[in-house]
């Protein structure tokens, strides 16, 4: 029987944990020299392991280059870029994530916030994710070390445990300009009075008027975290939650940046069953996407959201190396 060579991508945002909510919060800084290491960790687990190829993107800070050179002895994995001239914007992520796709990897690692699984998200479609998280709003990925990213990304790659049995099909927001789907994010979308969008990051919650989110948790940083003040819901949960703010309901506080906790609002809020449709209101607006302000609106534009179970496979990495020790993974 010939073994099909195994492959895990690697993504890894250099802007990820270095917004505005550094000067405003006390955000902390994840900065492209601890990314390196995170890299470098993650390869020498998978190389270890025995994974054939890892696919980098070839950023424009280095980070992957700084990565591969710093352990190029110890690695027996073939380590290549992929072919994209990066530009600096959002769009290398989606190149990247797609080409890697398309070179049939078997698991995708991500290192960087929810706007970056965002992006990733757009066109993984069935390759599981390991998200490490290095970002400000962290409520996708997970706070883990490297290593252990490596160990669940090998053991899906070299076929110990499969994405069906450790995987979870994640929700997402799908939100339609006049009816056609325009963008997607993967915890909420947050509409804030603001005509422009200026900083994309959101850190004043008075600027808020509404709220989407599929999951919500008081251990949620940003504006997922206002759900879970009020009535949390999990990502295994099948709804979503709809938050209007304002005057003449209640108070909640939540953590809206690291360290900035802030009296909120809410005029009312509601359930929202899977694919449901919410109309948002009409009125001049920027929508933020995950935390990021990305969408321009006035008050002619039709603007719907729909929480749907048609977000990525995210990987549950503590079960993932259960199964595969007990199938022998760590075995000599």
């Amino acid at each position: 029987m010939i073994r099909l060579k195994s492959k895990v991508g690697i993504i890894v945002n250099p802007e990820s944990g270095r917004d505005i909510r550094r000067l405003v919060s006390q955000a902390s800084i994840f900065g492209n020299e601890e990314k390196t290491n995170i890299v470098a960790r993650a390869m020498l687990a998978l190389s270890t392991l025995g994974v054939d190829e890892i696919l980098l993107l070839p950023d424009r800070h280095g980070i992957g280059a700084k990565s591969r050179d710093r352990i190029n002895r110890q690695l027996g994995s073939d380590v290549n870029f992929i072919e994209l001239n990066p530009e600096g914007t959002f769009e290398d992520t989606i190149r990247a994530t797609r080409m890697m796709r398309e070179e049939a990897i078997s698991c995708l690692i991500t290192i960087g916030g929810d706007g970056t699984n965002r992006l990733v998200a757009k066109e993984c479609e069935s390759i599981p994710i390991v998200p490490i998280s290095t970002g400000t709003n962290n409520a996708f990925p997970f706070m883990v070390e490297g290593t252990i990213a490596g160990l669940a990304a090998a053991a899906i790659a070299m076929g110990f445990v499969t994405k069906e049995e450790v995987s979870t099909k994640t929700k997402r927001c799908e939100i339609a300009i006049h009816g056609k789907v325009d963008e997607i994010a993967l915890i909420d979308v947050t509409v804030t009075n603001n005509q422009f969008i200026g900083s994309r990051a959101i850190w004043d919650v008075s600027e808020v008027r509404e709220i989407v989110a599929t999951q919500g948790s008081p251990v949620n940083i940003g504006m997922s975290s206002i759900a879970g003040s009020i009535a949390p819901i999990s990502q295994t949960d099948d709804k979503g939650i709809y938050i209007e703010l304002g005057h003449g309901g209640r108070t909640v506080m939540s953590a809206i940046a690291p360290g900035m906790l802030a009296d909120v609002h809410v005029k009312s809020h509601r359930m929202l069953v899977m694919n449901e449709t919410i109309e948002l209101k009409k009125l001049p607006c920027v929508v933020a996407l995950d935390g990021e302000r990305l969408m321009e609106a006035d008050e002619s534009e039709e603007i719907s959201v729909v929480v749907a179970r048609k977000g990525p496979l995210r990987v549950d990495i503590e079960k993932t190396l259960m199964k595969a020790t007990e199938r022998g993974f760590f075995e000599k």
